[in-house]
């Protein structure tokens, strides 16, 4: 729990003694104040409440008093209490610059920035010298110019400013330096953001929000794997993290994977191809916390996460998810017959004809911050914080897929039929070549080698499946969707096909025949997180229906508490009220 430094402390029993003596008030009220206080100081917060609300009433026209009460009712969780005591605070002294501050950190945890931004604006105008003032209001002027999409470019630059000035007091604060990089990510300007982070980290080397945010920057946009895998370690290392650990760790099995490849392994069953981990999302800045009278925040050890705000996240917060990850070729990594549905991907397992269970990896990361995103003509994939969505390929003849409404453009099925068995026997010997040409990366010889199995042998639903897997790594996308078909038609109660399906619909921006899929898909497994998620995030990115978003987004938190999203979902939440 946060606590107060000793010379604040003294401060603040000179100004409670001062006002005891000048106040005219009975012995009573001081002293419950200063009792209240010291209880808080211990964390001992509904008893403080108690105490502070006898001050209160005893010291009722005192504005220290129900600024105290508010800030002890502020740390029992007890927000609307908080809001009334600094409410009643301010409408005693206007001027009294604690109150304004702890109720502009009280909107900035509570995702409610403009208010935030006006009482922080109105603290840092009666107390200029405050570095953490100028922090927090950098921070609420940050997640501001994310409203609505593309960052607005005048709330883009007061939040420079406001770090700007916060360095100018404090020159060595590593917030301020990280909200600066979070600014140049904004920008599209990830050298001079991994600059602003590496400045963080000087002065603070266990700055969690700088390792992490240096490590996605470095993946995802700079090329630099080892600089990635080694700041990911470290972060890793760190006691007190922002609770990214499992995305963090799977991107660091992916780094590794990448930097020391295993040796194929002389096996004809099929693996997975490699799940690409979703990059964490962006950390930001400190969360706004209450200050005590003297102005200064409490002292913390806590680890920084995104401002509430992603998403995530993480990107962590946020007006935006990111949009799924493109899909990978296979390679040579094992899993077991059926990973945990939390983990998602575009591109899941390429099937094995003696593990007949459906294999998933990982699906679309969701961001926290919409900081990180795709540049037009690039390859880098969007990370821990904000993509722009790319247009996507592969919509009907003669319909425009930046042109036409999101929905209107619709995928004309070919509804096979399921079909009879052929040769087995056959069909397996070709589909093993297929998969040891998928392990070695060669999709045009798996393409040709599952197709083979699927003539030897037309109803080898694993033959289908993996044509599909194939066909998308290969980026055709329109002959993927018919592969996915004759999956589904000889087994159509299969989840994984049914969510490929509907992915590559996606990706064809055939997007009501996508959601179509989707609540078919739940329609048999209803509480299946990987279509909640999928859904929620065409809803809140394509569709622009947040209401719809936001019930699936709530039901991935339902159905799978502890997904790596989960965090990232509940800021969506926060930024996109009902």
């Amino acid at each position: 729990m946060l606590t107060i430094k000793n010379r604040l402390r003294n401060r603040m029993l000179l100004v409670l003694t001062l006002a005891a003596l000048f106040g005219g008030c009975s012995p009573p009220g001081p002293r419950a104040l200063l009792r209240g206080k010291k209880l808080m100081d211990q964390g001992h917060f509904p008893e403080a409440v108690e105490e502070l609300k006898t001050a209160a009433s005893l010291l009722s026209t005192n504005a220290q008093a129900w600024n105290y009460l508010g800030l002890a009712y502020h740390y029992a969780g007890q927000i609307t209490n908080a809001v009334a005591g600094y409410q009643r605070a301010l409408a005693l002294d206007h001027d009294l610059v604690e109150a304004h501050y702890n109720l502009g950190c009280l909107w900035l945890e509570q995702g409610r920035l403009e208010p935030a931004k006006s009482e922080l604006t109105t603290y840092t105008s009666l107390r200029r010298g405050s570095a953490d003032g100028w922090l927090k209001l950098g921070i609420a002027q940050l997640r501001i110019s994310r409203q609505g999409g593309a960052p607005r470019a005048t709330e883009l630059a007061t939040a420079e400013q406001s770090f700007s000035q916060a360095l100018r007091l404090a020159s060595q604060n590593p917030e301020a330096f990280n909200g600066l990089g979070l600014i140049q990510l904004q920008r599209n300007r990830p050298r001079e953001a991994a600059l602003y982070f590496s400045h963080a980290l000087k002065q603070q080397p266990d700055y969690a929000p700088a390792l992490l945010n240096l490590a996605v920057v470095s993946q995802v946009y700079l090329n630099n794997p080892p600089l990635a895998l080694q700041k990911y370690r470290e972060y890793l290392a760190l006691p007190n993290r922002a609770g990214r650990e499992e995305s963090v760790q799977a991107a660091v099995r992916q780094l590794e994977l990448e930097l020391n490849p295993p040796r194929a392994a002389a096996q004809t069953v099929s693996t997975p191809p490699r799940a690409h981990a979703n990059p964490p999302a962006i950390a930001s800045t400190t969360p706004a916390r209450a200050e005590n009278s003297s102005g200064t925040a409490p002292a913390t050890n806590e680890a920084k996460s995104a401002p509430r705000v992603a998403p995530q996240d993480q990107n962590v917060e946020v007006t935006r998810l990111s949009s799924e990850p493109e899909p990978k070729p296979a390679r040579d990594i094992t899993s077991s017959s059926q990973s945990s549905s939390t983990s998602q991907t575009k591109s899941t397992a390429v099937s094995s004809k003696k593990e007949k269970a459906e294999k998933r990896g990982f699906l679309s990361r969701i961001n926290p911050l919409n900081v990180l995103h795709r540049s037009s003509g690039t390859n880098h994939t969007a990370s821990a914080t904000p993509p722009a969505i790319a247009a996507v390929p592969g919509a009907a003849p003669g319909a425009s897929s930046e042109t036409a409404s999101p929905g209107s453009v619709h995928y004309s099925y070919l509804s096979p039929r399921k079909p009879a068995s052929g040769d087995p026997s056959a069909a397996e010997n070709a589909f093993a070549e297929g998969v040891r040409a998928q392990r070695a990366d060669h999709l045009p010889e798996a393409i040709q080698d599952y197709r083979r199995a699927t003539r030897l042998d037309p109803a080898d639903y694993d033959a289908n499946y993996n044509l599909g897997l194939a066909l998308m790594a290969q980026g055709n996308v329109s002959q993927a969707l018919g592969a996915y078909e004759g999956a589904l038609a000889i087994r159509p109660e299969s989840p994984d096909a049914r969510y490929n399906f509907a992915l590559a619909l996606k990706k064809a921006n055939y997007l009501q025949d996508a959601v179509n899929e989707l609540q078919k898909l739940l329609s048999i497994y209803p509480n299946e997180p990987r279509a909640h998620l999928a859904l929620g995030n065409i809803y809140a990115q394509q569709l622009h229906q947040p209401a719809k978003a936001r019930e699936h987004y709530q039901k991935v938190l339902e159905t799978d508490p502890h997904s790596p999203q989960a965090a990232t979902i509940r800021y969506w939440l926060i930024d996109n009220p009902p």
